[in-house]
């Protein structure tokens, strides 16, 4: 089999590009094990519906039990072999002291039987003494006649008996049959996993399959109304504004709500005036509420961003020679980017800086990618849940979608080549779809996170038809402000 060129990559994570383990029914977003962990605990997307996670969780607890198993099994072999061995050091004790015994026994006997020889030595030394001085005295054949009876006899003597060793029979099988038997156990039960989509996930992309057929095939005289996403709920008039350009909502359920000329009013869901600012009229997304409710908005200098935090106006960032015209606070991981362009606009010199949640320069996403050109007026963004970078840009007449990397993925520009296209607010909800307001067709156009057209929300039938301003909530309540009123339109998005 043929070696391939370059190694084989693996399926990455659409967050961080690292591996992918994990996958969210929700939104259809590929996860590592971090970024999961950063889903599950995102008040954005905390109640997605998260797959093949139990799977790699039960693998993890079977190898938590496999481990505490083999090692209880370990404890007991060496339990059991420490037993062995103290047998056998018992037994080694027992033939030990036998051989002591015996050893001492002979020697004893064969001190006796030296003592014994070393006394009838001394007597036959003290006899021969004495033979010799009769000698000297008597005649020898009287000596040899009358005193050779008196002689003892030689004491008797025996050798040794050494113990005869036997040798044992000693099997590694004996030893074995000694211990616990190891068996495999080979019972395999299968995993019980869930299916990749819920029944309801599936009933979902049967309907955008269909949504799409319809728009690629058109039924004659069918006009695209509001989706079934969404359904029309009551409207906000917000007091002392002529128009919506752009509308910020924080945890507590009041509202920011910016006009033409750079007015800022908070709101409550009443309508009640709150608090107004004096901020910058050059952009659209001139303001933006952090995940911890805090207010950031671009200064009427045009170039400092402020934060409001308990009640205290602070300067945040200075962005020098450039001129700031959107802004975002990312629910996803706190960054903050900024829509800018340089005070010569006749160059084109545009781009989207990122912060951190301190007011970090983190991230230029230049201007120009290759030899494409990304912004040219970069009036409202957003951020979506899988990192990528939406903005849409009125002068381009297009909504512009780079990645986290800052690499190009998509431009939108509308659906029908005959009308124009003039991107004004842009959202994305809980499922990684992408809301963009278009308030020259007086509709909201729906995409999915890859740029797929989805739907068009015409909402022009509510008598308020100038779409300019949106956001949406944690609980997908799409809030929709119009260029040419006062009023803020509240939607519930379909809830998956």
């Amino acid at each position: 089999m043929a070696v391939p060129n370059t190694p084989q990559h693996y399926i990455e994570c659409e967050m961080c590009e690292e591996n992918c383990l994990y996958h969210c029914n929700s939104c259809y977003v590929r996860l590592c094990e971090k970024c999961r962990e950063t889903h599950k605990i995102n008040p954005y997307t905390k109640a997605h519906d998260i797959a093949s996670n139990d799977v790699l969780d039960d693998i993890q607890d079977d190898v938590t039990k496999a481990k505490k198993m083999i090692d209880e099994t370990r404890r007991k072999l060496k339990l059991e072999t420490e037993v062995v061995k103290r047998e056998i050091e018992t037994a080694l004790s027992e033939k030990m002291a036998q051989l002591e015994k015996i050893e001492k026994d002979t020697l004893e006997d064969l001190y006796t039987q030296s003592k014994a020889m070393t006394d009838y030595i001394s007597y036959l030394n003290g006899l021969a003494k004495k033979y010799q001085f009769k000698l000297a005295n008597k005649d020898p054949e009287y000596l040899v006649r009358n005193e050779a009876e008196e002689i003892k006899p030689i004491p008797r003597t025996l050798k040794p008996a050494y113990p005869t060793v036997i040798a044992g029979t000693f099997y590694k099988a004996d030893v074995l049959r000694a211990l616990s038997k190891i068996v495999p156990n080979v019972s395999i039960e299968k995993r019980n996993i869930r299916r990749l989509y819920s029944q309801k996930t599936l009933s979902h992309l049967q309907f955008l399959k269909q949504n799409q057929r319809d728009m690629i095939n058109p039924r004659p005289g069918k006009r695209w109304k509001m989706s079934n996403f969404v359904t029309e709920a009551r409207g906000i008039t917000v007091q002392g504004m002529k128009n919506i350009l752009h509308v910020s909502k924080d945890n507590a359920n009041r509202f920011w709500v910016s006009e033409f000329g750079g007015n800022l009013v908070q709101t409550d869901i009443k309508g009640n005036r709150l608090w107004s600012i004096s901020i910058s009229g050059t952009g659209g997304a001139c303001h933006t509420v952090t995940m911890h409710g805090n207010l950031l908005f671009v200064g009427k200098e045009n170039n400092i961003i402020y934060k409001i935090s308990d009640d205290k106006i602070i300067k945040f960032i200075h962005s020098k020679d450039w001129t700031a015209l959107s802004i975002y606070a990312s629910y996803r991981n706190e960054d903050i980017l900024v829509g800018m362009i340089k005070d010569n606009t006749e160059t084109n010199d545009a781009k989207v800086t990122r912060y951190s949640k301190t007011g970090k320069k983190i991230q230029d996403i230049k201007n120009k990618c290759w030899t494409r050109i990304l912004y040219k007026f970069p009036v409202y963004l957003t951020e979506n849940i899988n990192g990528d970078v939406c903005v849409s840009d009125g002068r381009r007449e297009a909504v512009v979608v780079v990645n986290k990397a800052g690499k190009y993925r998509f431009s939108y520009t509308g659906q029908q080549s005959n009308s124009e296209f003039s991107p004004c607010g842009i959202c994305t909800g809980t499922l990684g779809h992408i809301l963009i307001c278009d308030p020259k067709s007086y509709s909201i156009h729906l995409l999915d996170k890859d740029g797929l057209f989805l739907s068009l929300l015409n909402i022009g039938q509510s008598g308020l038809i100038k779409p300019c301003g949106l956001c949406v909530d944690l609980e997908n309540q799409l809030y929709v402000g119009y260029y040419d009123s006062n009023t803020l339109t509240r939607y519930t998005l379909y809830k998956y």
